[in-house]
């Protein structure tokens, strides 16, 4: 939204026009008075989006909303500031907009906490404008923030027991591993290759089957 600053209806009208060509998102805001409304009703002729500001009560809602504004906005945190609930004014719009078939969106604004957030959407506003504090404050819980850090601290635990275990496998993979070759290198050749002495590595004169003598016998 860009703001008229003039009172009058010529200089409003002005002063939108030249928003209204700066792009085609911008919305004229105008305030709540009759000079704005006549405004108002001249912008819409002429296609130009306007948000009726300082509304405070459903009645000017509605008159803004008639004069063919877009935006409606209620000051709810200013109407709560002097003791009146300000939702009042976003529950009593959203239901004369919605009976009468009225086009105009809602806006929340004068936002002072996330439950205004929560209130303004529950009564039926469309938009709300607030203070990006605000906005951080509905991104955050102290529940979630609280499970996210115990999430991390579970999947440090997790990964440091897994690779505990595996360091530990490992160990105990390579003290069985000599005499597992040992054994395959005794036993190769189905018996019938020498042995060697695991201190000399020496081949023995005996085969496996106990006939190696060394010796040949005659032919007689």
């Amino acid at each position: 939204s860009a703001e008229v600053v003039a009172e009058d209806v010529d200089g409003m009208l002005r002063e939108g026009r030249a928003f209204a060509k700066l792009a085609r998102n911008i919305v004229v805001k105008v305030p709540m008075s009759e000079e704005g409304l006549e405004a108002i009703a001249r912008f819409a002729e002429e296609g130009i989006r306007t948000n009726c500001t300082l509304i405070f009560s459903s009645n000017q809602g509605l008159l803004a909303a008639k004069a063919g504004a877009s935006l409606i906005s209620p000051f709810v945190g200013r109407l709560d500031d002097i003791n009146q609930d300000g939702m009042i004014v976003i529950r009593e719009l959203a239901e004369i907009f919605e009976l009468h078939d009225i086009d105009a969106e809602i806006l929340s604004a004068s936002i002072h906490n996330p439950l205004h957030v929560t209130q303004s959407a529950l009564a039926g506003a469309h938009i709300a404008t607030l203070p990006f504090k605000i906005l951080q404050q509905m991104v955050h819980h102290p529940l979630t923030d609280k499970g996210i850090v115990t999430f991390r601290q579970d999947w440090e635990k997790a990964r440091a027991s897994a690779a505990a275990k595996g360091s530990t496998a490992g160990t105990a993979a390579k003290g069985t591993a000599p005499a597992t070759a040992a054994s395959a290198t005794a036993t190769s050749g189905n018996g019938a290759q020498p042995a060697r002495t695991a201190a000399t590595g020496k081949t023995s004169g005996k085969s496996a089957s106990g006939r190696g003598t060394g010796k040949r016998s005659s032919a007689s």
